[in-house]
């Protein structure tokens, strides 16, 4: 199992647009069953990025506020989802946590913490 946040790919700098490069290239040499997300994948993450990805390991993931959402929303797990691997129970919240000025309550990303 290997856990990763805040990769960031980015158009923005050599590093950041070699990032999922740089992943693959980890997946490949410690080759885990399991990969992690904490969020903040970045905007220019791909469709064929994560096709990438999974081809290399499980994703159990979250996202962040740095996403391609369109892309990010579908493969991330549901806010406290919980999901058995090798007798772990992981789980996760998405997104970033505020409070919802109408109702007082915690929110993240689309939902509404008690």
């Amino acid at each position: 199992m290997l856990l990763i946040s805040d990769l960031h790919k980015s158009l923005d700098s050599v590093e950041e647009m070699n990032s999922v490069r740089w992943l693959l290239d980890v997946l490949d040499e410690l080759k885990p069953d399991y990969l992690i997300g904490a969020g903040d994948w970045g905007e220019a993450m791909t469709a064929d990025d994560f096709s990438e990805i999974l081809a290399r390991a499980r994703l159990i993931t979250v996202y962040g506020n740095h996403e391609n959402f369109a892309i990010i929303k579908s493969l991330s797990i549901r806010d406290g989802e919980i999901i058995e691997v090798g007798g772990l129970r992981v789980s996760g919240i998405n997104g970033l946590i505020g409070r919802d000025e109408a109702s007082s309550q915690l929110v993240s990303g689309d939902s509404v913490m008690p």
